[in-house]
C-alpha cells in the first residue's frame, strides 16, 4: 500500500451523514469534486442514505453505503466492522480517513482489522471538542493524525488525551460568481420581503449554538431603534439536532413582534442565492470552530459580523474583511449590525476586504490542496 507517484493517492473516507446540511459536508463535497485535479482517488462511504451519494458520484466519485445502527445495537456495529474491512481489503486505500469523528470510531477498527496500520489512519474534526464525549472517544482511538477546520479546534483537541498530531487545514469554498439581479428581485419578492427594507441575515442549521434566537433580539433591538430591517433565517434542523428549536424561533419572533419582519427559509439545498440578498450577514455562534457563512459572505461581498472567538478570528481582520463583536449577546451583536448598516463607506470597505480575503487565503484551489498536501505527508510519513 504505497501512495506510488505515477498513481493518485488512493483515500478512502467515512462520511456519517448522507445529506449536506453542514459546513463539513459541504466541505467534502468541494475536496471530492476537486480531488483528482489535487492527485486524489476517493471512495466515499456514507453511512446514511441521501442526495449526497448522487451529488459525490456526479462529482465522479465512487460510493458505498455502510450503516453504522446506534452505539448500543453491537450486531449492527460488528455488521458495519466487517463489510468496512472487506470494502478496505478489496479496494486498497494508500490512506483510511473519517470525515468527523463517528465515522472514525468505526474505521479505525475496521481498517485494523483489514491490515492497515494506524500510521494510515486520519480524521478530520470540524467542531471544537471540548467536553464532548464522542470526540473523547475518537481521540482514544488510534491514528496517525487529526485535521482540524480551524487552529481553535486544533488547540481543543491537542488538550484531549492520548495527544494525537494535529494538522490544521482551513476549508474553503468554489466561487459563487454572479446572479441576475432579476433573479434576486424575485427571490425577494417570493420571501415577502418589502423593497427598501435592510435584510439582515443568518445561515446556518437551527441549533442552539448558532445563536438564532440572540439574533433575534438583536434585530429587535435594532427594530426599536428605528431601523427599518428585515431578519432572513436560511436553514433548518440539522440531522435531527435541537427538532423543538424550529418551533421556539418561531413563537419568540411572534413574542418580539418580529413575525411580519421575519423569513424562516427551513433547509435549502443551495443558500448562496439568500445569502446575496443581505445587507449584513451575521454568525451569533459563540465559540464557532470555522465559520464557512463567513466564507460565503467575503466571496459574495456581503459585509459579515460576527463573535470574536474561535474561528472567525482566523477569517476575519476586524474592520477590514468584517465586523467582529465581543460576545454573542444581542446588545453586542446589535451594535455590530448597527456599525455596517449606519456607514455605507464601512460597508463597502468589508465588502471588498471580505472579497479580497477570500480570493488569497479560502478558493477551493488553496483549501483543496492544503488537505491533499496533508493527506500525502501523512502517507510518507508512514512509509512504505
Amino acid at each position: 500500500m504505497t501512495g506510488a507517484a505515477d498513481r493518485p493517492l488512493r483515500v478512502l473516507v467515512g462520511m456519517p451523514f448522507g445529506e449536506a446540511r453542514g459546513g463539513a459536508e459541504r466541505f467534502l463535497r468541494l475536496v471530492a469534486e476537486r480531488a483528482a485535479e489535487h492527485g486524489l482517488e476517493l471512495h466515499v462511504v456514507l453511512h446514511q442514505e441521501g442526495p449526497l451519494a448522487r451529488e459525490l458520484e456526479a462529482a465522479g466519485v465512487e460510493t458505498s453505503l455502510v450503516p453504522l445502527g446506534r452505539f448500543r445495537q453491537l450486531g449492527a456495529g460488528l455488521r458495519a466492522l466487517l463489510a468496512l474491512r472487506r470494502l478496505m481489503r478489496a479496494w486498497r486505500p494508500d490512506l483510511v480517513f473519517s470525515w468527523l469523528t463517528r465515522s472514525h470510531v468505526y474505521l479505525a477498527p475496521a481498517a485494523a482489522l483489514a491490515g492497515i496500520p494506524r500510521r494510515r489512519v486520519a480524521w478530520w474534526q470540524h467542531h471544537t471538542p471540548r467536553d464532548e464525549l464522542l470526540s473523547r472517544i475518537a481521540t482514544l482511538v488510534p491514528a496517525a493524525a487529526v485535521f482540524c477546520a480551524s487552529e481553535a479546534v486544533a488547540r481543543e483537541q491537542r488538550g484531549l488525551w492520548p495527544r494525537r498530531r494535529t494538522i490544521v487545514a482551513h476549508c474553503g469554498i468554489a466561487d459563487p460568481g454572479e446572479m441576475a439581479a432579476e433573479e434576486l428581485e424575485a427571490l425577494r419578492a417570493r420571501l415577502g420581503i418589502p423593497p427598501g427594507r435592510a435584510v439582515v441575515g443568518l445561515p446556518g442549521r437551527l441549533v442552539r449554538w448558532k445563536g438564532q434566537d440572540r439574533f433575534l433580539r438583536a434585530v429587535a433591538r435594532l427594530r426599536d431603534e428605528g431601523r427599518d430591517v428585515h431578519a432572513l433565517v436560511v436553514g433548518g434542523t440539522g440531522h435531527g439536532l435541537d427538532a423543538d428549536f424550529e418551533p421556539e424561533l418561531r413563537a419568540l419572533a411572534d413574542e418580539l413582534g418580529l413575525a411580519e419582519r421575519t423569513t424562516f427559509t427551513g433547509h435549502v439545498a443551495d443558500p448562496l442565492p439568500y445569502l446575496r440578498l443581505m445587507d449584513v450577514l451575521v454568525n451569533a455562534s459563540v465559540g464557532e470552530p470555522f465559520g464557512l457563512t463567513l466564507l460565503e459572505a467575503q466571496a459574495l461581498g456581503v459585509p459579515a459580523v460576527a463573535v470574536a472567538e474561535g474561528g472567525p478570528l482566523e477569517i476575519i481582520e476586524h474592520g477590514e474583511s468584517g465586523w467582529l463583536v465581543p460576545s454573542g449577546e444581542p446588545g453586542a451583536l446589535a451594535e455590530g449590525i448597527a456599525a455596517v448598516l449606519d456607514d455605507p463607506a464601512l460597508a463597502r470597505r468589508l465588502s471588498a476586504g471580505g472579497r479580497r480575503s477570500y480570493e488569497t487565503r479560502f478558493t477551493a484551489e488553496a483549501s483543496v490542496a492544503r488537505v491533499a498536501e496533508a493527506m500525502r505527508s501523512v502517507v510518507a510519513l508512514a512509509g512504505p
